[in-house]
């Protein structure tokens, strides 16, 4: 392993208040994903018996997320002295190649973050532990539960926020043009129209999670709207045609964005997320990007000159969608050694206070119920209007057992190629279908 290591209080690496003078940050280039940036929280322990040592690994490896992380850990190992939990965070996309191929190799750490596509899959074969019995899970809203509770009553992940999709709007280049950021799918066509650029299409997307949840926002609405929304949702379970058809639509105004130039379908396929949008956007000279609500306060630390908000997605024609899923989920190996302390740092975890962290760190809502303090990062408030007026739909909704995200990027991707509306409908059903 290739690495740079340095000895530091963490006050000097992450501007941390307090911290453990024995900690290390390593930043490593790691064996299981040669090109991932990883990023080693490891805290010794003074105690004169060997520690139980737990390692811990997800997708979180910027700065402001390892604010959270780091906070959380002192204090649950600050009061477990005889417990060492490792974190190791590996940026983007690599991260799930690495953990595919730890599983893979029955290397699993004992715990680790996790999304939807492989939930559906770990949980039915027994990798994941049942995380029911913790007792903190009583803290989080009634929505939230839906998303981690099994028919059968058991728990496979624990999300510490809910982040929202939304498109950023550079507040500067819409008022030179006198553009108000669109809420409708008509003015957001509008907004393209006058706003093109010579630098690149108006609207900046990644090709991970921009696209498809542009087509959810255009798409969803209807169904969350329901009272029998939840029976409906699982209904499409066993209706996989059902499924493609009621994206068909969203997929259609995404090909539009693309035929009209509004989108860079070529562009899109090589713009990693939370690092090249993020240089596009923060250019100055793009109007729109696309992108989740965690990358706001990148955002605003590349570009601090630059002044923005975030409203939720323009693709309905009576008004914005917002979209949204629980996030930072967060599984134990159901093979671990250490499974009761495991547990015991699930339910630390489920504290208001950490997940308040972890949401002020990446601009996103609290799962938890009865929240009441707000958001510093005041980019989000159009979103928060959005979310009270109830025009809310779920991107990786837990109650469907078929690889949404993992389809809908393929569909979304055949689209950026220039596949035909039929075309990427036909990628979608393969991929649903696992074929």
């Amino acid at each position: 392993m290739e690495q740079i290591t340095r000895r530091a209080l963490l006050t000097g690496v992450l501007g941390l208040a307090s911290v453990a003078a024995s900690a290390e940050l390593t930043v490593a280039l790691s064996g299981c994903a040669p090109e991932a940036e990883g990023r080693v929280l490891n805290f010794d322990t003074d105690e004169e018996t060997e520690p139980r040592r737990l390692t811990f690994v997800g997708n979180k490896a910027g700065t402001f997320n390892l604010l959270a992380m780091e906070n959380t850990l002192h204090e649950y190992l600050d009061a477990h002295r005889d417990v060492v939990i490792t974190y190791e965070g590996i940026k983007g996309d690599p991260y799930w190649t690495a953990l595919d191929r730890r599983r893979a190799t029955g290397h699993l750490d004992d715990l680790f973050m996790i999304d939807h596509d492989r939930v559906i899959e770990m949980g039915p074969e027994g990798d994941l532990l049942d995380l029911s019995g913790v007792k903190g899970l009583a803290n989080f809203t009634e929505d939230a539960r839906t998303q981690f509770t099994n028919p059968d009553g058991s728990v496979w992940l624990v999300p510490t926020c809910i982040s929202a999709y939304g498109l950023y709007c550079n507040s500067t280049l819409l008022a030179e043009k006198d553009v108000k950021p669109p809420t409708t799918w008509q003015e957001l066509l509008a907004a393209c129209e006058t706003l093109g650029c010579a630098e690149g299409r108006p609207i900046v997307c990644n090709n991970s999670a921009s696209l498809r949840s542009l087509v959810l926002a255009a798409t969803l609405l209807p169904v969350y709207q329901r009272p029998d929304a939840a029976d409906v949702i699982r209904a499409y379970n066993d209706d996989v045609p059902g499924l493609c058809a009621l994206f068909r639509p969203g997929l259609a105004r995404v090909r539009e964005l693309l035929d009209r130039g509004y989108v860079d379908g070529a562009e899109v396929l090589v713009t990693e997320q939370t690092a090249d949008d993020l240089e596009l956007f923060c250019s100055g000279e793009r109007p729109f990007m696309a992108a989740a609500s965690w990358m706001s306060p990148r955002a605003s630390g590349d570009a601090p000159e630059m002044t923005f908000t975030i409203v939720a997605h323009p693709m309905a024609d009576d008004g914005p969608v917002l979209v949204t899923d629980v996030n930072n989920c967060i599984a134990v190996n159901a093979a671990s050694e250490y499974t009761s302390d495991a547990l015991s740092f699930m339910e630390h975890l489920c504290s208001p206070d950490v997940v308040w962290d972890f949401c002020e760190t990446q601009t996103s809502f609290s799962p938890i119920e009865g929240e009441t303090r707000t958001l510093a990062d005041e980019t989000l408030a159009p979103c928060m209007e959005t979310l009270a007026a109830g025009r809310v739909v779920i991107a990786s909704d837990y109650r469907l057992t078929v690889p949404v995200d993992t389809a809908l990027r393929e569909a979304c991707a055949s689209l950026c190629s220039g596949a035909t509306v039929n075309e990427a409908e036909a990628v979608l059903q393969a991929t649903l279908e696992g074929r």
